[in-house]
Parts: C-alpha cells; structure tokens; sequence
C-alpha cells in the first residue's frame, strides 16, 4: 500500500498514543471481523472492519509465551518463512470503503498482495480475539515462568487425573490463578487451584494437589518476587467442585490452556486439560 494509506489508518489504532506511527510498508494486515460483520446487509450499521497488523519479528524475539493464543496482548506466528508479531493495542478500525478500494486497484503498482492463512493459523487467531474477552491478561512477567512450569506438569496432571472407567476424560474441569495484584513489579503473592469433578476420588485430589505445589515452587524459584500466598481464605490447590464457593471461585482467574492444544494442532480447545 502507499504511504499515505498507511499513514491514514495508522490514526484508527486502538491505542491513541500509536497513531502516529505509520503502519510499516512490508507489515501484513489481517481481517480479524466476523464474517457476519463483514457481510451485514446495511454497511451504515456497522461500516468498518478490524485488521490485526502483524510486523516482522527477530527470531530471538519469539516467545512460547506469545504463541497460541496464550498470550491476549500479542499474538506470534510464522507466516511465509518469517516470524511475526501483532498487538491487540495496534490493531485498526478502517472503513469497509477504504479497503474496498484498496483492493480493487487491481494490478496497479500499488495494489496490495492477498493471501491466505493456514486453517491453523485462522484457528488460532479467532481464539487469540476471543481470548480477549473471555479471559484475564495476567501479567507478562508470570506468564514467562507460569508457562513452561505448567507445561512440564500437563503429562503427569492428565496421567493422575484421567478416568480409568472412561477413556479421555479427566477429573480437572479447569485450572485457575489467584494474584493478590496484575502489576509487572513488586512482590506479589500467588496461588493455582485444579477445580475436580465431583466424583474425583481422594488420590486424584491428593496427587493433584501435589504436582500443583511443584509448579508453585518451580515458579518461587525462578521468580522470587512471587511467593504462594498466605491468604487463610484461599481453599487447596486441588478442590472438588462441590467444595468451591462462588465467592472463593470469583477471586481467580480461570488459566488459559487453548494454547497446549493449538501448539499440537488440536481444535479442540476448551477448559478440559489436554492429553499430552
């Protein structure tokens, strides 16, 4: 696209203090709207359309924290051979017109290249946009050592949990975090909580309870500035459902685990802990 394009729709990014830097000339603009948002059949109702910006990334600067949709600020992924970045706060609202336009220009010099993405990616992405609503953005410095500690307990959390009687089905419904505060400094305390089924036996909860306490130790070590929590009223960090209170349960925040089973391939997201 043309400089000036870019520069007009660098002023319809979410975050006011961006909109003076101009879109770059090699990023890759992606429709994230609904397809139903895109066809209305009166535009006056809702004339614009969302594009994600994705930029060009150094290979270092690639993150398991920022890929598969587990992160709900950025979003990583590896579209033609290069490593790329977007940002929900640079993402832009333009008019369905102004890029109709742009788009009909045809063979001009101008006109902008199309392509599609893999069904993974497009999987991914409209998981990372309903992420955004749907779950908290905790903040980056837990999710650095949050991630790869839970991930080396997903093998061994399914191993205890699963159902002998019933093939894939496991006694977590949902893993959830507690934060005494969301801030990226100061010391902060923290707790986990594997919310079973009903039914879930008392090894299961045990065993779990267990693991969980590895991954908050695993975590204390590489970042002090985190420290379970004291807090009296915090239940185990394994309960059976039954034994949770609204009350107790609304001073967490349900853990996102899509991106376990995006980074397998698996479509098949969902609070349920995926088989490794």
């Amino acid at each position: 696209m043309d400089e000036a394009t870019r520069k007009e729709w660098a002023t319809q990014r979410s975050e006011s203090r961006l909109r003076e830097r101009t879109i770059r000339e090699d990023a890759l603009l992606v429709v994230v709207s609904q397809d139903c948002d895109i066809a209305c059949r009166d535009d006056t109702q809702d004339p614009c359309i969302e594009l994600a910006i994705f930029n060009r990334i150094r290979s270092r600067d690639v993150h398991e924290g920022n890929q598969f949709a587990h992160s709900v600020r950025k979003l990583q992924l590896r579209i033609h051979d290069a490593e790329r970045e977007a940002k929900v706060r640079e993402t832009v609202r333009i008019p369905k017109k102004s890029l109709c336009e742009i788009l009909l220009q045809g063979s001009a010099p101008v006109a902008p290249e199309i392509h599609k993405l893999t069904d993974a990616q497009r999987y991914t992405l409209s998981t990372w946009r309903a992420n955004r609503y749907q779950r908290a953005a905790l903040p980056d410095r837990f999710n650095v050592v949050m991630t790869p500690a839970l991930q080396a307990a997903l093998p061994g959390l399914q191993s205890r949990a699963e159902d002998p009687q019933e093939a894939g089905r496991s006694y977590i419904r949902a893993i959830y975090v507690y934060l005494e505060h969301m801030e990226e400094q100061g010391m902060c305390g923290f707790s986990l909580l594997a919310l079973l089924r009903s039914d879930a036996p008392d090894e299961v909860r045990l065993a779990v309870d267990e693991i969980l306490e590895e991954v908050c130790l695993r975590v204390e070590r590489e970042m002090p500035q985190y420290h379970l929590s004291e807090n009296g009223d915090l239940p185990a960090l394994a309960e059976r459902e039954q034994s949770i209170t609204i009350d107790q349960l609304g001073q967490y925040h349900k853990y996102n685990l899509d991106f376990v089973s995006l980074s397998r391939g698996d479509t098949d997201t969902g609070s349920k802990v995926p088989s490794p």
